[in-house]
């Protein structure tokens, strides 16, 4: 008898594995680089132990914290913040410059030798940073001075600790069977949600994805309940109200004012004194109120959240508080912001966050599942408007094609978002699907990090849904068959990307750990395959804003494969920098659009 055939099933696992091997032969030497320390990547931190020879002691830093006022410490440190989201350069001068002036007069050798650093190896090593602002906010609230006759530190005393918190920052633990880019991966992870600039297109982008009256939502269990009505049970109010009253113009404020100059020489505080802004903006002290109340802690509440996040000696590690409540009431009618990076990322995420637990009391079988496909039609349409819009501009570029299936998941999908131009093609695929927001926001599960990662990018199905590069590798090899001719050709260079939601591409280490990954298990290979570029929905716009402006986006996409620093944030603006892009015309007209509508409901208010 002749020999069995084998399983088609069985045939693709070894075609896998066959893959698989080639690609760890072709990435050996990478993973020689890559392996050669199981320490924490080095971060760009001034620290007290390397001026001084000596490691900080916990004690140490519990008594600094004590030696002066809470409130006023959080609220100082929460001003450097503020001004180093518009000014870091600044920020980090003055500091240099106070610890001269304070320490000029004084000959100990150890303060000669702490001048000697930080005005040498670490003169352009940052001070004081968001990680660590923090940090010392935390510890004050844990362990500051309770009387109000304790002073408020100095700059020159900020400086000093944020040296020290430096020191037991970066003094984390090797994690075994992790190499030093699953490390800088998965700390990145974490240290990326810090130090972001502001995100504009974030005004336009929520009151289009959740502000429509009529969106496409295609789960049947939505007939249970119109989409304004389930808004307002997600958010107390009218998304109208919710919105443009309350969340965006506080939003606004926090752009204008925190950390930019105002009358003159003094720098705007990250403040909100709720009974001031009440009064001048016309809206009622309860809705403000009920809003500000769900993302502010007291220094109590603080404390027993704080209580599960405490090492050994009785310091805080990364909690999640401030991504949670990231205002905190330092005087009665006074709410301080930790620091607008953490404000903005709380504005990005809560608006999702308040719809799933709106969800799960609608849906109160299966309400997180329920709302994560909705999103996911959300998102995906939202993309193609923007898509739609780059394709309409009277300025793009002839040459420069855009894609879009005519419904997403349906026959005649190739991607969710293609480009062409002359011998070239992006397959842009468009995710949703979000890790546990507590992974990166606590940053010390390493393990989890690359876990889900890796899972979420690299999963086989096995009857279930693989992972979003596999699906990508996937299209390509149709690709590769002719199965798209005439729209795609086969034959063409394909520079693939990956557009989430999450903060996957803002990671400057993912480009590089995913390449290697790629790599090991034989995906994305081929001469004429570049390196994927993993990308934030605001990359996706920039992006998009080339397009419609008459630019190239592979000049963008051809940098991240080759530079020190692979985000697509940085290669645009390596881009901009050569080549000016006219404004995305239709976009700017409707953030224009948005902006209007909240002017005219703070007016009626007023009035």
């Amino acid at each position: 008898m002749g020999r069995k055939k084998p399983s088609a099933r069985r045939a693709q696992m070894r075609r896998e594995k066959r893959r698989a091997k080639r690609g760890q032969r072709r990435t050996k030497d990478l993973e020689s680089r890559s392996t050669r320390s199981n320490d924490v990547p080095a971060v760009a931190w001034a620290t007290f132990e390397e001026a001084l020879g000596g490691p900080v002691t916990p004690h140490s830093l519990v008594e600094g914290a004590r030696r002066f006022s809470w409130s006023s410490t959080i609220e100082a440190l929460a001003g450097v913040a503020a001004e180093s989201a518009v000014n870091p350069v600044a920020v980090q001068d003055r500091l240099v410059r106070e610890l001269n002036g304070f320490y000029s007069t004084n000959g100990l050798p150890d303060r000669e030798k702490l001048m000697r650093y930080v005005n040498g190896p670490a003169r352009n090593r940052t001070i004081l940073h968001e990680r660590s602002i923090h940090f010392l906010q935390q510890m004050m609230l844990l362990h500051g001075a309770e009387e109000e006759a304790a002073p408020e530190p100095r700059i020159y005393e900020l400086a000093l600790m944020g040296l020290m918190a430096n020191d037991h920052l970066l003094r984390a633990q090797p994690t075994v069977g992790l190499d030093y880019l699953d490390i800088a991966f998965a700390d990145s992870s974490h240290l990326s949600l810090f130090n972001q600039q502001p995100d504009h297109n974030t005004i336009l982008r929520l009151a289009g994805l959740f502000g429509r009256r009529e969106p496409r939502l295609r789960n049947p269990a939505w007939k249970r309940i119109h989409w304004p009505e389930f808004l307002r049970q997600a958010f107390g109010t009218s998304f109208e109200e919710h919105y443009y009253e309350l969340v965006l113009p506080i939003f606004m404020w926090s752009l204008s004012v925190w950390g930019h100059p105002v009358d003159g020489e003094r720098i705007g505080s990250p403040f909100i004194d709720t009974a001031n802004w009440a009064s001048q903006t016309g809206i009622g002290e309860q809705p403000l109120a009920r809003y500000l109340d769900r993302i502010t802690v007291d220094r109590g509440s603080a404390r027993s959240e704080l209580e599960g996040f405490l090492d050994d000696a009785g310091l805080p590690r990364a909690s999640s508080l401030f991504f949670h409540k990231p205002l905190v009431r330092t005087r009665e009618h006074v709410l301080t912001a930790a620091s607008p990076g953490v404000f903005w990322q709380h504005l990005r995420t809560s608006l999702w966050s308040d719809c799933r637990i709106a969800a799960n009391s609608v849906f109160p079988k299966s309400g997180s599942k329920i709302w994560l496909t909705t999103f996911g039609d959300l998102f995906e349409d939202w993309i193609r408007h923007v898509t739609e819009l780059a394709r309409d501009s009277p300025d793009r570029e002839p040459r420069t094609v855009l894609t879009i299936p005519a419904e997403p998941g349906t026959d005649d999908e190739i991607e969710d978002v293609v480009v062409v131009r002359n011998d070239k093609v992006a397959l842009i695929s468009v995710k949703t699907a979000m890790i546990r927001g507590e992974l990166p926001k606590e940053g010390d599960d390493r393990h989890g990090i690359i876990q889900w990662w890796k899972k979420f990018l690299f999963a086989q199905s096995h009857g279930g849904t693989a992972g979003a590069i596999r699906l990508l590798d996937t299209k390509i090899r149709a690709l590769r068959t002719g199965a798209y001719e005439p729209i795609v050709g086969r034959k063409l260079v394909v520079y693939p990307a990956l557009v989430m939601y999450d903060e996957l591409g803002a990671n400057p280490a993912a480009a590089r750990w995913i390449r290697r990954e790629c790599a090991r298990e034989g995906l994305l290979t081929g001469a004429d395959v570049r390196a994927l570029a993993p990308a934030t929905v605001e990359d996706f716009e920039l992006l998009m804003t080339i397009v419609a402006g008459g630019g190239n986006i592979f000049d963008v996409l051809g940098e991240t494969n080759h530079q020190s620093d692979a985000r697509v944030r940085s290669a645009v603006a390596r881009y901009a920098s050569r080549q000016s892009t006219p404004p995305f015309t239709a976009l700017r007209q409707e953030t224009d659009e948005v902006m209007n509508t909240m002017k005219q409901r703070l007016f009626q208010s007023a009035r």
